[in-house]
C-alpha cells in the first residue's frame, strides 16, 4: 500500500504535534486463513481461522503506519448457502490480537448474484465492534493520521465483483466505504485477490 501524509504546522492551534510531509509504500499485515467443512448438506457451515501477521510498518515523522502493530488470531465460523444463480453467506467470529491492541467481535454478511458464467457481483455488510480491552500506547504522531490505531470500529458495506480464471482459481475486486466509523479513515477501501481452491 501506499500512504501520503501532508505537513501539520508546528503553531497549529488544532494539534500541537508536528508531523512531516511524506509518502510511505509499504506492506500492510500479510493476511492468511484456512477453513475446515463441518456441514454441507442444504447449506455449508465451516470453521476458520484467519492469521495476520506483524509485517507493517511505522513512519514516526510522518506517523505513517501499514498495519496494526499487532499479530492477530481470528478463529470464525462461517455460513452459505446457494440458490441457483445467487448465493448468501454470512461469518462471524473475533479477533485476538497481540501486543495491548483490544480485541474485536466482527460480523459479515454478503449477497451474490451470477451475471455471467464466471462472473459474480456481490454486495456485503462487514462489523466490527471493539471490546475495548487493551490498553497499547502508541506515538503521538500516529494518533494525529489516526492509521491503525486501537479501539477502531466500523459498519462498512460495499460491492465486489468475482471472476472465475478456471475451476480452481480466481480473482476478486472490491470496492466499499464506511457507514459509520470510530477512528477509521474516510476514503473508501479499494481491494484486489487472488484465490485458490484446494
Amino acid at each position: 500500500m501506499s500512504i501520503s501524509t501532508n505537513e501539520i504546522n508546528p503553531n497549529s492551534t488544532i494539534s500541537p504535534v508536528t508531523i512531516t510531509e511524506d509518502t510511505v509504500t509499504s506492506l500492510g499485515n500479510i493476511q492468511l486463513g484456512a477453513r475446515y467443512k463441518l456441514y454441507s448438506k442444504k447449506f455449508i457451515l465451516t470453521a476458520g481461522l484467519n492469521i495476520e501477521a506483524n509485517t507493517s510498518d511505522y513512519d514516526e515523522a510522518s506517523g505513517i503506519r501499514t498495519g496494526a502493530d499487532a499479530w492477530s488470531f481470528s478463529p470464525i465460523i462461517n455460513f452459505g448457502a446457494g440458490f441457483g444463480r445467487s448465493y448468501l453467506q454470512a461469518f462471524t467470529g473475533i479477533q485476538l490480537r497481540t501486543n495491548d491492541y483490544s480485541h474485536n467481535f466482527r460480523f459479515g454478511i454478503e449477497y451474490g448474484y451470477k451475471l455471467l458464467s464466471r462472473l459474480w457481483l456481490a454486495a456485503f455488510v462487514d462489523i466490527t465492534q471493539s471490546l475495548k480491552n487493551g490498553d497499547i500506547r502508541l506515538p503521538s504522531q500516529n494518533f494525529e493520521t489516526g492509521l491503525f490505531v486501537n479501539d477502531q470500529e466500523v459498519i462498512a458495506t460495499g460491492i465486489k465483483a468475482i471472476f472465475e480464471l478456471n475451476d480452481q482459481s480466481g480473482l476478486t475486486f472490491g470496492y466499499g466505504g464506511a457507514v459509520s466509523g470510530v477512528a477509521v479513515p474516510k476514503s473508501p477501501a479499494i481491494t484486489f485477490g487472488y484465490f485458490v481452491k484446494l
